[in-house]
């Protein structure tokens, strides 16, 4: 099963790859996708499920079926949007169908470079909201049985086990620090800048990376301050304290974020703000908010800080 799924990765790729040549960005969905990011790539994998800009199953449809015609598939079932290659099943829908099901913005997902082909993936959290709302549809769950069920069992298990290190700056300039301004699916809010830590990399050298790829700025990571761990998510969160040196704050060139600007539904920009204006700030984490807050008093003298939490009981209001 292992070697027919790595065959469907594949195929997935040639399609992306020719996608690709029209400007055209798929997400790769469905069981495939999913196995694909929790490393489950043994399991049975019926057809090859891929989302696509609506118009191009629309008004760009003509195109589509002339793409995946010069790939040797076939129309199987139009209204599913299907086509078959040597039993090979490939199935289009939908990129709005994310924000329908689950509130997922298609603009917020991961692209990835692979095989010289271009595309999107979901991460497993996301993979695991989808499954969720999928439970709460009746006629679909009378279809599929316990289906949806024990894929969500499969996300749990898999981020129960996965360990994630995120590593954060807290950048200070005199009476100002650095933060991210979000404004995502029509909620307003704060971070610190911030991402995962990569395989090779230290903290240290991760909170470097993601500064200047969010931020453009020039900083010396000076100390930790805060050390977050979230039994229920497996997450681990490092704060580090930084002296800003040089650099206007802008969004890196490289940054895929820089597409979110200017999205209806998404706004992400880094910007100044005056130390004394935080406790109005709806600035997540809002405990390290008060930490920082509490610390900036003593000139950040403490000793690091660490606390044990559930991600579902961190505050969400001010």
């Amino acid at each position: 099963m292992l070697h027919a799924n790595t065959e469907k990765v594949k195929i997935f790729f040639e399609v992306a790859r020719a996608l690709n040549r029209y400007r055209v960005i798929p997400i790769l969905f469905g069981s495939l996708g999913l196995y694909r990011v929790i490393e489950k790539l043994e399991r049975r994998v019926n057809d090859i499920d891929i989302l696509i800009p609506d118009e191009v199953l629309g008004e760009k449809w003509t195109q589509l079926l002339k793409i995946v015609n010069e790939l040797g598939f076939v129309l199987k079932d139009e209204r599913e949007h299907e086509f078959v290659r040597n039993g090979e099943i490939i199935a289009f829908g939908k990129a709005s169908d994310l924000v329908r099901l689950a509130g997922i913005d298609f603009k917020e997902l991961k692209t990835t470079d692979e095989d010289g082909a271009k595309f999107k993936e979901l991460s497993p959290e996301q993979y695991l909201h989808c499954y969720r709302c999928m439970l709460r549809d009746r006629y679909r769950q009378e279809k599929r049985g316990s289906a949806d069920k024990e894929k969500g069992a499969l996300i749990e298990k898999y981020l129960h086990n996965t360990k994630r290190v995120r590593a954060v700056a807290v950048i200070v300039n005199n009476d100002k620090v650095l933060l991210m301004h979000r404004i995502k699916n029509g909620k307003e809010y704060y971070v610190f800048p911030g991402g995962g830590v990569e395989d090779g990399e230290t903290v240290e050298q991760a909170v470097l990376r993601e500064v200047q790829e969010e931020t453009s700025l020039e900083v010396k990571v000076k100390k930790l301050l805060y050390h977050h761990m979230y039994a229920d998510i497996k997450d681990e969160h490092f704060f580090y304290l930084c002296r800003y040196i040089s650099g206007e704050p802008k969004l890196g060139n490289a940054n895929e974020s820089q597409e979110m600007v200017m999205s209806d539904t998404n706004f992400y920009r880094p910007l100044w703000f005056e130390i004394k204006d935080l406790p109005q700030l709806l600035l997540y984490p809002l405990e390290i908010r008060d930490w920082f807050i509490e610390d900036m008093k003593t000139n950040f003298k403490n000793a690091p800080r660490t606390a044990a939490l559930n991600s579902s009981s961190l505050r969400q209001t001010l």
